[in-house]
């Protein structure tokens, strides 16, 4: 099955506004994984928006907090590593150890 992409805005999944589609293709085998939307104008418009209204409580928070909030990032990383390591490999055609070493692991 084709996964069809969604933006990710403000929290929460939106359908894009725009009608385009690009294929994610495995390059190792050709497939079609997955299809990303072309969004519009309004769609980045809307990315924009949310953005500056979060920067409006990022800037405000103190170091402290902002740790908090990148470990808690962190662990979602890494609960969720073979699940991101698979779409990695599924994208790039990478070797699986090294995406979990390199990318995964050392973005935690």
């Amino acid at each position: 099955m084709v996964q069809t992409l969604q933006n990710f805005i403000n929290g929460e999944f939106v359908p894009v506004t725009g009608t385009g589609s690009l294929d994610i293709v495995n390059p190792v085998n050709g497939e079609i994984v997955a299809k990303a939307p072309i969004s519009s104008q309004a769609d980045v418009d809307a990315a924009m928006d949310a953005a500056a209204a979060a920067f409006t409580t990022w800037k405000r928070s103190t170091p402290g907090q902002r740790q908090a909030v990148l470990l808690k990032l962190a662990d979602a990383i890494e609960a969720r590593g073979t699940e991101i390591v698979e779409a990695q490999h599924r994208n790039t055609g990478q070797v699986k150890q090294m995406i979990a070493d390199e990318e995964v692991g050392a973005g935690a």
